[in-house]
């Protein structure tokens, strides 16, 4: 553990020097999985994600990150998320007996948000924690570097806050990142990109053969409408609503 602490406080690239090990870690990916094959991959695996982090280990940690979680006993696992629509990605630290010693760990990206995004038409960059990425992959590559800082610290430290100096610190010193957000586009982009619908707009649907009144309540992968009825669940508001799914496409915005 200390020396993989003492690496990430003492090292510092410069940002081409960052670039450059990048560029490999995306070649390195595209020559060995097949399944990617290209920058705007159509298919993502689990084994992918793990793939990525690998290769990210072994050219910017010199395999330290790894090495120091087998030698712990700590499980990482990797998850390809259909459900996430906001965040890029996630670190979770499990303690399945309370204990810190046995610290268990899962790593989920977004499907979602990658495959919403460089769609062929845009041909723009995107940016992912302050850096431009022409592609998937690259998006894909600085959200596992963030994902990656929060295993880290977790590991060494027991805790992780992307906002704190300290990641900040080691974010930027290493890979070059000058923020911890993204620019990929969520659901509610989409949503209100294509379909100008947003949360609280009053939108119309058909149902059964009847034309449905109802309000934008949140955005996923779907709208949930929430329509006034007087046998509908209560809400805060008081009032009774019954509950809808209903794809973006088949709603009409209401005045």
């Amino acid at each position: 553990m200390y020396r993989l602490k003492k690496f990430i406080q003492n090292r510092s690239l410069r940002a081409d020097q960052a670039e450059a090990i990048s560029r490999r870690v995306y070649q390195t990916t595209l020559a060995c999985r097949p399944k990617i094959g290209q920058g705007n991959f159509d298919d993502l695996s689990d084994q992918d994600l793990r793939f990525v982090f690998n290769a990210t280990d072994d050219l910017f940690f010199g395999g330290m990150v790894r090495s120091l979680a087998q030698e712990n006993g700590f499980p990482v696992a990797f998850r390809v998320s259909k459900r996430m629509t906001n965040s890029g990605g996630v670190t979770k630290m499990t303690l399945p007996n309370g204990n810190l010693k046995e610290k268990q760990f899962e790593i989920a990206i977004s499907a979602p948000l990658l495959f919403n995004s460089f769609k062929e038409s845009e041909g723009s960059a995107t940016i992912v924690t302050g850096i431009p990425c022409r592609d998937r992959l690259e998006a894909l590559q600085r959200i596992m570097e963030h994902e990656m800082l929060h295993l880290i610290e977790m590991m060494i430290w027991d805790d992780s806050n992307c906002a704190a100096p300290r990641f900040r610190s080691i974010a930027s010193r290493i890979f070059g990142h000058t923020q911890s957000n993204h620019q990929l586009l969520a659901p509610r982009d989409i949503a209100r990109r294509d379909h100008g619908i947003s949360p609280g707009d009053w939108v119309s649907f058909s149902h059964n053969g009847e034309n449905v009144l109802g309000r934008v309540n949140r955005i996923t992968k779907r709208a949930t409408v929430l329509v006034p009825h007087r046998k509908g669940v209560r809400y805060s508001d008081g009032k009774r609503y019954a509950k809808f799914y209903v794809p973006f496409d088949r709603l009409s915005k209401s005045a």
